[in-house]
């Protein structure tokens, strides 16, 4: 059960290889692409068009594999190790990059691991809470989360994501203590956020949206 307020962030999402200066492979083996984050969210919705359009021009099958975890970090650590043969690819988005800096480290370099392939979608993000919760407005939050400081939680789709630094940079504006409540995909935190397990959270249009048009 959700309502939900929609802003103009966006995350840019990109598919490329494990590592640079891949090959070409053969016509009949199955192409990997990887997505950081649980199936059914934004991110993941993209990959599974992407993955039946680069079946269609390539004659190849494409199996989409999600390893969610660490803000994607899991994921792109897997294409980063992989043999540099153009069977393995990644749908990275801004995690990739962000999360690193997070956490303060990983085990790739989001440039010079990565050969990029091409820009894929771009997703506005949604501020939503539950549908019976009193937060009528962004400015609601933020009068309930001053008045109780570390007890408003929040759901995003993991540490460093887009999503986490998002509402991070209300908290820094605004003055706020949030309590963060990361998970491994939009589509987890949609469902708990619908069914009231936290305050609010902030995810892609895509996770909220089957909630949104069943107005629950």
């Amino acid at each position: 059960m959700l309502k939900a307020r929609t802003r103009t962030l966006v995350s840019l999402a990109i598919c490329g290889f494990g590592a640079t200066g891949a090959a070409q492979a053969a016509s009949d083996t199955p192409v990997k692409l990887l997505v950081g984050f649980s199936a059914g969210g934004g991110v993941d919705t993209a990959a599974r068009l992407v993955a039946q359009e680069i079946s269609s021009t390539l004659d190849r099958p494409v199996i989409v594999e999600n390893r969610p975890g660490a803000s994607s970090m899991i994921a792109a650590d897997a294409v980063a190790r992989s043999a540099p043969d153009g069977n393995t690819l990644l749908f990275a988005g801004t995690a990739m990059i962000t999360a690193p800096l997070a956490v303060g480290e990983s085990s790739y370099h989001p440039v010079e691991s990565f050969s990029p392939v091409a820009g894929v979608s771009r997703s506005g993000l949604t501020l939503a809470v539950p549908i019976e919760s009193e937060l009528q407005s962004v400015s609601d939050l933020i009068t309930e989360a001053r008045a109780k400081p570390g007890e408003v939680s929040y759901a995003s789709t993991g540490v460093g994501s887009l999503h986490h630094l998002a509402m991070e940079r209300l908290s820094q504006e605004a003055g706020l203590d949030l309590l963060h409540v990361p998970y491994k995909g939009g589509s987890r935190a949609a469902n708990d956020l619908a069914a009231g397990m936290v305050d609010s959270g902030v995810s892609s249009l895509a996770a909220v949206k089957p909630h949104l048009e069943a107005e629950r």
